[in-house]
């Protein structure tokens, strides 16, 4: 795969969009990192909220 993307960095086109992939990939992995960490607040949530629980 690395042998391919530097390959591919001769080529105008492909190294400007080569060059948005790091935003895009910090982007993505901060998202996740978000949703599991509200997705184990809330399933870590007291009783007393409508929503599911462990308790």
């Amino acid at each position: 795969m690395h042998k391919h993307l530097l390959n591919k960095t001769s080529d105008e086109a492909f190294l400007r969009v080569m060059n948005k992939a790091p935003a895009f990939f910090q982007l993505t992995i901060n998202s996740f990192q978000y949703s599991t960490i509200m997705g184990l607040a809330r399933l870590y949530e007291p009783a007393g909220r409508k929503s599911r629980s462990i308790f």
